[in-house]
């Protein structure tokens, strides 16, 4: 396994989940710097947004089975069981349900790496709907 694949940049692929990544980044940068938040909640923000940039500058179409990749869904699985650790109402369950749905449907179902992109950007903004929901 490789530890990073190169990403193979194009006019023609879709990086629609590289800038929502950046939307994941900038929520935790706003988290540190106003102190919103728990202070894991902080940083495992920040770890999933920084993977997942890095991750993201892949398209769907590109070869990326490595262990960023990896690393991107340790965090992203780690910061859905906090956030259901830390958010306990019905709202964060039904937007995890949604996300979990989308993620299976992206990897399973989804053929076209447009339309990967596009849905798994959703789940990025769903995440950030999470956070805005519970931290007014």
């Amino acid at each position: 396994m490789k530890f990073y694949s190169k990403p193979c940049f194009s006019k023609e692929k879709s990086y629609y989940s590289l800038l929502t990544s950046f939307l994941i980044f900038s929520f935790s940068i706003y988290y540190i710097l106003s102190n919103k938040g728990t202070v894991s909640l902080q940083y495992l923000l920040f770890l999933v947004g920084f993977t997942s940039i890095i991750h993201h500058c892949r398209s769907f179409s590109d070869e990326y089975n490595d262990f960023i990749c990896i690393l991107d869904r340790i965090f992203a699985n780690i910061l859905g069981f906090y956030i259901i650790f830390l958010y306990q109402n019905y709202i964060t369950f039904g937007i995890l349900i949604i996300i979990s749905f989308l993620f299976l449907y992206t990897q399973n179902k989804c053929k076209s790496s447009k339309n990967q992109s596009f849905l798994h950007s959703f789940i990025h903004i769903l995440v950030c709907l999470i956070l805005v929901f519970n931290n007014p």
